[in-house]
């Protein structure tokens, strides 16, 4: 079963995203109308187990050693897809970077988003009060994992303007995501210091938050916050029902005018999955991205044909 796994990991050290944003014009957002759109960006996904005591809430953390990605976005109209590889030697630490495959899908509605994830990290490394920066090469985490809020009032905001630059906020407004996400993953280490033995373990979250975009001038700032709880769905687990704490948080600062955008947006998800006597154990997902959009509004002639693509469609 290992060897099926890590099969997975020699199809490179590549990050796939798809992209969907529902187009929105009203008062309070402003759709740019663009035909296509690109968007070159460096990136930073990192995922690790983290370990808290439950004495004094201490936690060590237990990070996939992972290189920065530079990519390429493209968007057509409210569909957009990027590819991305690492950067050599740029990995957190030298020695023993991880191997990795990651595909993302985000969905950015006017009342619903959807999130959609396929991860898989070999290979983590502590620094452990005992022995300083130490790599583990056998540890794993996978995940299949998707996760979907509905934005109570949040017909006057726009996650695309915040998180992708695909839309305007023109005014500052608050929505009040609730959601839901389910989750496969498997995770392994045979340290005992790292005392998580489950395979295979399925798992829901509820959750629920606040979230405000707040532009002036051509600047804006966008933050976003849940909590919520998550429970293991073997049966053992049920019988005995422990749920664990869960926590998101997502910002972004940007610079935007009608031709292009700059931003900056960060990323933090902490998913409880087991508890023991004396401690917690959490999955966290990270990221860090820098990227640059422009928008084309018309097309040469060899291109053409997508700008006919969209008057098919009705955009």
């Amino acid at each position: 079963m290992r060897r099926g796994c890590l099969f997975g990991l020699l199809l490179g050290l590549l990050t796939f995203e798809l992209g969907y944003s529902q187009a929105q014009d009203s008062a309070y957002v402003l759709n740019y109308g663009e035909r296509f759109t690109l968007r070159p960006f460096i990136r930073s996904n990192v995922m690790g187990i983290e370990v808290e005591n439950k004495e004094n809430f201490e936690r060590t953390a237990y990070r996939s050693n992972t290189p920065a990605s530079i990519g390429l976005a493209f968007g057509w109209r409210t569909f957009g897809f990027s590819l991305s590889a690492g950067i050599p030697h740029s990995e957190l630490r030298d020695a023993a970077p991880s191997q990795y495959f990651d595909f993302q899908y985000h969905r950015y509605g006017k009342y619903l988003n959807i999130d959609f994830y396929v991860q898989t990290y070999l290979g983590l490394y502590a620094r452990l009060p005992e022995e300083g920066y130490t790599s583990f090469g056998d540890a794993q985490i996978s995940r299949l994992g998707l996760r979907a809020s509905y934005l109570i009032d949040g017909k006057n905001i726009s996650y695309a303007a915040a998180f992708e630059q695909s839309e305007k906020q023109l005014y500052p407004s608050i929505c009040f995501p609730v959601g839901i996400g389910g989750y496969y993953q498997y995770v392994y280490s045979h340290r005992p210091k790292i005392n998580v033995e489950r395979q295979n373990t399925p798992l829901i979250e509820l959750y629920a938050g606040m979230m405000g975009v707040f532009p002036w001038e051509r600047y804006y700032l966008a933050l976003e916050g849940t909590l919520g709880l998550s429970q293991n769905l073997q049966a053992e687990a049920l019988r005995h029902a422990q749920p664990q704490y869960t926590f998101q948080a997502r910002g972004a600062f940007g610079y935007t005018t009608k031709q292009w955008s700059v931003a900056i947006v960060g990323y933090y998800h902490s998913l409880g999955i087991e508890e023991t006597p004396t401690h917690r154990y959490y999955i966290s997902s990270t990221m860090a991205e820098i990227s640059f959009t422009y928008r084309i509004f018309s097309f040469f002639r060899p291109l053409r044909w997508l700008d006919w693509g969209n008057r098919i469609l009705g955009w």
